[in-house]
Parts: C-alpha cells; sequence; structure tokens
C-alpha cells in the first residue's frame, strides 16, 4: 500500500498559521489543545462553582450572584496573562 503525505496547504483555506484547521471546522473545540485557555480556566470555575452551590443547596440568585463576583476577579487576576505568556 502506498504511504500518503501530507502536502503544506499553503493555498489552501484551512490552513492558518503552519496548521490545518479543516478537523476544527468539522467539529470546534474537539481538539483541547487548540481551545482558549481562558474558557476553559473561566468552564472550570463554572463548574467547580456549580457543584459548591449544589452541596450549599443555594437558590439560583444566590449562585447568579456568586458566579459574577468570581467571574470579575477571575477575570482581575488574570488579565492579559496565561500560562504561556500574552492572552492571544
Amino acid at each position: 500500500m502506498a504511504k500518503v503525505t501530507k502536502m503544506p496547504g499553503r493555498m489552501c483555506r484551512f490552513y492558518v498559521n503552519g496548521r490545518c484547521l479543516y478537523e476544527e471546522m468539522l467539529n470546534p473545540g474537539y481538539n483541547r489543545e487548540w481551545r482558549c485557555r481562558v474558557l476553559n480556566d473561566l468552564e472550570g470555575e463554572y463548574d467547580k462553582l456549580l457543584l459548591q452551590a449544589d452541596n450549599f443547596h443555594l437558590d439560583e440568585q444566590a449562585f447568579r450572584d456568586l458566579w459574577e463576583q468570581r467571574i470579575e476577579e477571575h477575570l482581575k487576576s488574570h488579565r492579559g496573562v496565561s500560562q504561556d505568556g500574552p492572552v492571544r
């Protein structure tokens, strides 16, 4: 069987910044390495708060208030900085 080699796709509309984004277009967000780090952090914070709210039997309004407070604190503490340098 012939070996298939990938061609550089410089003229392909899915080729952006040295990588093929065809798979990302088919299933956005599937590849964890390409996801936004800030959104990943916020998703983790939200899930953690949701578990805490469930454990403490908080109502919807109390949860909403806590989430707004936490998201402001999180964004202030991480403004413009990610684990790998500036937010892209």
